[in-house]
């Protein structure tokens, strides 16, 4: 266990134990991608490079994970799109990021949150497929993914194959009844999200050379329609890995042409990380990697920067806080928001990092990292919130 509680307007340090010791902070991460994204992202998010060519319309695409997604409404490109020509010309990117980050753990890949990075999710790089007893095969909610489940007699319900990325369904494990169950796709980059935007915006789409040039003089207009805050919100409050890994990509976009998520996280280490810390390593923007290493101090430098530097009410509102949306949805008992803060879990782990707001009105970090956790961590989680409630009380 690793431990810090400082005050956020000062910096003094209020306790410690372990605190410059290394720890795996799964989804405490996204803290990190979030800073970076403060720094590099503008205030409303490329959704794509746009150029006209006479009537044609050349797209590249950024990264952002919010096209048709599921859980965003985004008018000004559904306007944008209604007036495209019939078709569009697609330029890709340079793109020298894997769909899957270093030290992730091959059993979570063909679940719901682990999709595949990719230069252009679409529907959140998810397919829902729906079981029906009485049906022949699972029905997907893409129609380009009818065709693909293929039957088997060993494995769950529904499962996707790592090696040939096909989906697979045994009736035998499926439920009497109905289910449903989202699955990543195999992206293929744009080979298969190219074939999905044509499918949902229902018109063609025509591929362009991949190191296509705009004419000399030109520069890429930029179709920017929700903002960024929104991305982040999600990231931090849903605990989001596709957004997560997602941003960090989009700001590697800001950097450079090319897209690859190294260049953020290379950017991120040298301008975020002060030189009074050693380096962490930090391999992805999501926290699934087990590859992540970093201290309570790192996490505690962080908040105090965006504590001075972000307006307050605003950072407040895009973290999870007790009895509000998000992963602390739970921990309310009918107090008034308190804690505001990043937590992070996988098998053997539970880490939570943020701000405390006193009884006093007094504002404090802190960074609480639990590794090698025998069995369940909930016994840990209610102990850790016994405690921060009474630092709120007595500070």
């Amino acid at each position: 266990m690793g431990f810090v509680l400082a005050d956020a307007q000062s910096g003094e340090l209020l306790d410690q134990y372990n605190a410059a010791q290394w720890f795996t902070p799964a989804s405490n991460v996204k803290l990190f991608t979030f800073m970076t994204g403060e720094k590099l992202l503008p205030k409303k998010a490329p959704l794509f490079r746009y150029h006209w060519e006479g009537q044609n319309l050349i797209l590249q695409p950024t990264a952002n994970p919010t096209l048709f997604h599921p859980d965003f409404e985004d008018e000004l490109a559904r306007q944008f799109f209604l007036l495209a020509p019939e078709m569009i010309h697609l330029a890709p990117r340079v793109f020298e990021t894997s769909p899957w980050g270093d030290g992730w753990t091959w059993d979570d890949f063909g679940y719901a949150y682990c999709p595949e990075r990719s230069l252009m999710p679409i529907h959140g790089n998810l397919v829902e497929y729906t079981w029906d007893p009485f049906a022949l095969k699972p029905k997907a909610d893409l129609a380009w993914f009818n065709n693909s489940p293929q039957p088997t007699t060993e494995g769950k319900c529904m499962f996707r194959d790592i090696n040939s990325g096909k989906v697979y369904y045994n009736p035998s494990a499926c439920p009497i009844g109905s289910k449903r169950q989202k699955i990543p796709f195999a992206t293929n980059q744009l080979t298969v999200n190219g074939p999905l935007l044509a499918e949902a915006l229902n018109k063609r789409l025509m591929p362009m050379p991949l190191h296509y040039e705009l004419p000399e003089g030109k520069e890429w207009d930029v179709l920017a329609t929700l903002p960024t805050d929104s991305l982040q919100s999600r990231m931090l409050k849903a605990s989001d890995n596709l957004f997560a890994e997602q941003l960090l990509l989009m700001c590697s976009g800001q950097l450079s042409d090319t897209i690859n998520i190294d260049k953020a996280l290379d950017w991120a280490k040298q301008n975020i990380i002060p030189d009074s810390l050693p380096s962490p390593k930090w391999v992805d923007g999501s926290g699934l990697s087990r590859y992540n290493q970093f201290t309570p101090l790192h996490f505690n430098q962080l908040l105090q920067q965006a504590w001075a530097e972000i307006d307050h009410e605003r950072l407040f509102s895009l973290l999870p806080h007790n009895g509000g949306e998000g992963t602390l949805q739970d921990l309310t008992n009918g107090q008034a928001p308190f804690l505001f803060a990043k937590s992070g879990s996988m098998s053997g782990i539970y880490c939570l990092s943020g701000y405390l707001k006193c009884k006093s009105g007094r504002i404090l970090t802190f960074s609480w990292l639990n590794n090698n956790i025998h069995g369940s961590y909930h016994p840990y989680r209610s102990r850790m919130m016994a405690y921060l409630q009474q630092v709120a009380e007595a500070y």
